[in-house]
């Protein structure tokens, strides 16, 4: 009886998530073209009460880090600003990230820009 109990809480921890986390359609992760003036924006459900992630970072070594300045902002249905990460001052960043907890349930939007005069190409994740 103590082995299968045994067996049961190693399969438990082995297989079992400890959380479910954010969104609610799965993770995304890819790498996009923001061009000069222009954003990447994507429309994703995420759960009440769950981490929600978002990282934008340049993807070329030929990309003079420098001269990127990458910001990520996220919206509720409301467009109120529920996370932002980006520059300070006259500060480079060639990378961003947000995190935030969504107080319900619902649509959130997530823009990442930048404000360099070329095409950059970032890799955006969000989990």
């Amino acid at each position: 009886m103590i082995r299968l109990a045994i067996l049961v809480c190693v399969g438990l921890v082995a297989f079992v998530p400890f959380g479910v986390g954010s969104p609610v359609d799965g993770g995304l992760a890819g790498k996009q073209d923001i061009g000069p003036g222009q954003s990447y924006r994507v429309s994703r459900s995420f759960r009440a009460g769950e981490r929600a992630a978002v990282l934008a970072l340049v993807q070329s070594s030929r990309v003079d880090s420098a001269a990127v300045n990458l910001s990520i902002t996220v919206y509720d249905k409301k467009s109120t600003v529920v996370a932002q990460d980006k520059a300070v001052g006259n500060g480079q960043h060639d990378f961003a990230v947000a995190f935030w907890y969504p107080p319900r349930d619902g649509e959130y939007v997530i823009e990442v820009n930048s404000t360099s005069g070329f095409a950059v190409p970032v890799w955006v994740a969000v989990k």
